[in-house]
């Protein structure tokens, strides 16, 4: 059998080569790089059932999230993380994970002449997410690559690692395990539909069932386009019938043409030498006789723009002349009346300061009188104040000497009981302390004596209580659903060579005393059943239940150490051998609580000893009566406390255990009560002291206040005598400054006087010079003013001239424009004339006709023409749909006839015709362009006039405005209007 304590089997297995082979798709091996906890780790797996055991975090899962991985599971499905990358080792970059599987034998294997007898599928994981797959070879050469190259050989092994049925993760088996009564159904229900792919199943039926619906929709949306496109060919097989009619067209078109073709040529030759000399004879030399008019008036206009311009900017330069010289004007008034106002200022202050020298000269004098006074009563009584002030003085020095030698005092003595107040009060504290660490320790005591007493004499009761008294109760009542009798609780079953270990056995493993034992899986639900039904949290949360075959032999390994004396394991000091199954309950013990490899001693300098020897590498700890713990870890030896406080009930009968658990309470009383004795007296103490204190510090204050009393009396003394001596001589200080100051005002204000005086003869004579340019000023201002009026005049007849010019100018491009259209249209009727000689000629060469034919036919046309004229019918009346029928019926016996009588060229007849036809379409659509043509230049044409409308406005405006100024500027009144390109002056 396996140990659930060795990474390896204990015992070895012989198999022959045949039955070291998996089936197909069997794990042969996994290697682990940087994946998850592991740095590198590999592992190989047996081909029958392989367990993996090991302490809680060493990496177990990992192998499965591994194999997972590997096998082209997403991350989200392993239900440990969402990303690749989270799967990569911490302070690494990328990891790798390889899974090899058995192929072998060949008739089920996937593609074995490429792979061989093992499959290996290796998936490089990055850092930054993602990763590759590669397949190998059982030499290890990669064969194949990508994710789908590891579905297609999953497909081929049916193997689907994201079924909870091949690989069951600790969450998910958490998820549908540990619920109860209708949840679990439900779960496992879930676990059903997973398992059997009828989850998938569905699914797949749900997106069937809409992909059938949306085709459903295509489906309908194309037969209503089908339907569109049967009534779109409905309407084209109508059009196409109404277009085989329209053919009947063209043999109507070929009467009309049989008409135009009999036009003379030499009417249209006559009609061209007609428009050329009329060309020749009147309209070029009138136009030439235009052209140099309009030059003419050109060059006219620009001469007198020219004058204009210049004018123009004369009357500019005038204008800022006087513009300058207003300019000017103003500022002189400005300066006038601002040197006017200033010599009256000026004038009033000198007045002023005269009056101001008087009064302070009459202040000056009364000021020295009553200096003199003063010195008069000051000697007189200066002597009789000092003899005052030097006895008030001694006095009061005196008295503060003495209370300030009675303060310092009275601070010393409350310092000190301050002192021995606070000395009072850590005592009192640290009694308290005392006193609650003791309560607490009797309050133990009492607990574990009433456990003792309620327990009587049941072990059971010992380490759970009533509760765990109920629960074996409850198992023994149940007994027969067990498949093996649990055993435990574990602290029942045990017993001691040495009662001096109990209390260092208990701190070493009384964690396991209150768990139970059991067989198999089936045993542990009926064990976790009847403990829930208890309805005891507490008893729920602290009682575990080992799942360990009965069946298993005792460990054949177990170490037993070769420890100093004085230094025992916990395996050596328990008794189990005496109990049923006992080998059971040690194997437990020793996975659990690693009892072959936890010492127990009695002195720390012995235990300490022991971890230091060579034994001590094998011990984990060593454990002391107290609680204390004692361990090396690397080169650091420590020893720490447990925090508990325990009572030996291991290796002592009931009895016993109570008369000491009593004995310790009586002595946790007496020491209780000692220690409150000494608070209470301890408490008087300190309010003794803090009453003497309070006195003290009342005393201190009550002289210190003396003091501060006393020491402004002395310092009032003090001050006082220079201040009466001060006084008087402040008093005449005081004075004679006051005859200074106003000496100096004096003077300050004779010398105010003369500047004054010298800034008002300065401002006359500015004043004068102000007036004298301003005078001058006025005089040039006229002179450009009379400048101006005439300039304005200028301007005024070259505008009119300009005005007039301009319009003889348009009158003569408006007749240019005349001559040149008409001799245009003559141009153009010239040009289609010779156009429609040429198409007669063409289209006579292709006929093959020959001129008398041509002009048989046309004096038979003409004929006809008159003929219709002359009975008022008109020639489009002519060429109706019920003439031209009958025309078309006419030509054709013509032509039957002429065919029977052997004569005509029929085919060359119906080509000419489908020439014409084409020439008289691609006529018609250039009609229809030129049309549109002149349309836009129509529009065009409109615009403009409308733009040129608008600008001719404002600038009518803006001459009008600027003529407005100039008369406002010279004080008249009168408004410019041009109409029809004349200036006329009106009254405004």
């Amino acid at each position: 059998m396996d140990s659930q304590r060795s990474v390896g089997p204990r015992q070895g297995w012989k198999l022959t080569h045949s039955e070291k082979m998996g089936n197909v798709g069997q794990i042969v091996s996994v290697k682990l790089v940087n994946f998850m906890n592991h740095d590198h780790f590999e592992v190989h797996f047996g081909p029958h059932v392989n367990f993996v055991s090991g302490q809680n975090g060493s990496g177990k899962s990992a192998i499965l999230q591994a194999v997972q991985i590997c096998l082209a599971v997403k991350a989200r499905d392993t239900g440990r993380g969402t990303n690749v990358s989270q799967y990569v080792k911490t302070g690494t970059s990328s990891g790798t994970v390889r899974v090899s599987l058995w192929n072998s034998p060949v008739e089920d294997a996937f593609e074995h002449d490429k792979y061989g007898d093992v499959i290996t599928v290796e998936r490089k994981l990055l850092r930054t997410g993602g990763g590759t797959y590669h397949m190998l070879s059982s030499k290890g050469v990669p064969i194949g690559k990508g994710a789908e190259s590891v579905k297609d050989m999953l497909r081929h092994f049916n193997i689907d690692c994201s079924n909870p049925i091949v690989v069951m993760t600790q969450d998910f088996a958490r998820t549908f395990l540990k619920p109860s009564g209708s949840q679990l159904e439900r779960n496992l229900f879930k676990v059903y539909m997973k398992a059997t792919q009828f989850e998938h199943t569905l699914e797949n039926l749900r997106n069937a069932r809409i992909h059938k619906e949306n085709m459903k929709a295509d489906s309908d949306f194309q037969g209503k386009e089908v339907e569109a496109a049967r009534k779109e060919a409905e309407d084209l097989r109508q059009r196409v019938e109404e277009l085989q009619q329209v053919e009947g067209i063209a043999e109507r078109i070929e009467a009309m043409f049989n008409c135009c073709m009999h036009v003379s040529q030499k009417e249209f030759e006559k009609r061209l030498a007609e428009l050329e000399a009329k060309c020749t004879q009147e309209i070029k030399p009138r136009l030439k006789e235009l052209v140099r008019l309009r030059d003419e008036k050109r060059e006219e206009i620009r001469m007198l723009k020219d004058r204009k311009g210049a004018e123009a900017k004369r009357l500019s330069a005038l204008h800022e002349r006087v513009s300058g010289a207003s300019e000017l004007k103003k500022q002189m008034k400005e300066q006038t009346k601002f040197l006017t106002n200033m010599k009256t200022r000026k004038a009033h202050a000198i007045d002023r300061l005269t009056k101001d020298i008087a009064n302070m000269e009459e202040e000056k004098k009364g000021i020295e009188k009553q200096l003199a006074t003063f010195h008069e009563d000051f000697a007189a009584s200066r002597a009789t104040a000092e003899q005052e002030y030097q006895r008030q003085l001694s006095q009061a020095q005196e008295q503060y000497n003495a209370s300030k030698a009675e303060m310092i005092k009275a601070k010393q003595a409350a310092s000190e009981f301050a002192e021995a107040v606070a000395v009072a009060e850590a005592n009192v504290s640290r009694v308290a302390e005392e006193v609650t660490r003791a309560r607490q320790y009797v309050h133990n005591k009492e607990q574990q004596l009433e456990k003792l007493k309620n327990a009587q004499g049941n072990r059971v009761a010992i380490f759970g209580g009533p509760a765990m008294v109920e629960l074996v109760r409850r198992i023994d009542l149940h007994k027969r659903e067990f498949h093996n009798a649990p055993l435990g609780p574990i602290g029942s079953l045990l017993s001691l060579d040495s009662k001096d270990m109990a209390l260092a056995v208990q701190y070493a493993i009384g964690q396991l005393f209150r768990n139970f034992i059991v067989s198999d899986r089936h045993d542990e639900m009926v064990f976790k059943r009847i403990m829930h039904s208890l309805n005891n949290r507490a008893l729920t949360n602290t009682v575990q239940c080992y799942n360990y075959s009965f069946d298993r032999p005792p460990y054949s390994d177990v170490r037993h150490l070769a420890l100093p004396e004085g230094v025992q394991t916990v395996l050596d000091v328990l008794k189990i051998t005496k109990i049923p199954k006992w080998h059971i309950v040690q194997n437990i013990l020793i996975d659990y609580g690693n009892i072959e490899a936890v010492g127990l001693c009695k002195q720390e300098s012995m235990a300490f000893s022991a971890i230091r020897g060579h034994a001590g590498r094998q011990l984990s700890c060593v454990f002391l009566p107290d609680g204390r713990k004692v361990y090396k870890k690397g080169n650091m030896e420590a020893t720490v406390h447990s925090g508990l406080s325990l009572t030996a009930t291991l290796g002592k009968d009931m009895s016993e255990s109570i008369q000491e658990l009593q004995q310790h309470r009586m002595d946790a009383i007496a020491e209780l009560q000692a220690l409150e004795d000494e608070k209470c007296g301890l408490l008087r103490e300190l309010q003794k002291a803090r009453e003497q204190k309070d006195r003290a510090f009342q005393t201190s204050t009550q002289v210190e206040n003396s003091t501060f009393h006393l020491e402004s009396q002395v310092d009032m003394l003090t001050t006082t005598g220079p201040a009466v001596e001060n006084t008087g001589e402040g008093a005449v200080a005081e004075m004679s400054m006051a005859i200074n100051d106003l000496d100096d005002s004096i003077r300050q204000k004779k010398r105010e006087v003369e500047a004054s005086q010298i800034e008002l003869e300065d401002a006359s004579k500015r004043l004068e010079e102000v007036k004298l340019e301003y005078k001058r000023s006025h005089n040039e201002a006229a002179s450009v003013a009379e400048e101006v009026q005439k300039m304005e005049d200028s301007m005024y007849e070259a505008a009119t001239a300009v005005t007039a010019a301009e319009r003889d100018l348009k009158e003569l491009e408006m007749l240019a424009q005349e001559k040149q259209a008409e001799a245009q249209e003559k141009e153009n009727e010239k040009a289609a004339v010779e156009v429609k000689i040429k198409d007669v000629q063409q289209e006579s060469r292709k006929l093959g006709l020959d001129s008398e034919v041509i002009e048989a036919s046309r004096s038979a046309v003409m004929e006809w023409l008159q003929a219709t004229a002359s009975q008022g019918v008109h020639i489009d009346d002519f060429f109706t749909s019920d003439n031209l029928e009958l025309e078309i019926k006419k030509q054709e016996r013509l032509k039957r006839k002429k065919e029977a009588m052997g004569g005509g060229n029929l085919h060359e007849l119906k080509d000419a015709k489908e020439a014409k036809e084409a020439k008289l379409s691609h006529a018609e659509r250039l009609h229809k362009n030129i049309c549109k043509v002149v349309c836009k230049t129509e529009e065009g044409l409109k615009k403009r006039d409308d733009i040129y409308e608008n600008m001719t406005f404002n600038v009518d405006e803006a001459i009008g405005m600027v003529f407005e100024e100039m008369m406002d500027m010279r004080g008249n009144h009168g408004r410019l209007n041009i109409d029809h390109g004349r200036a006329v002056i009106e009254p405004k």
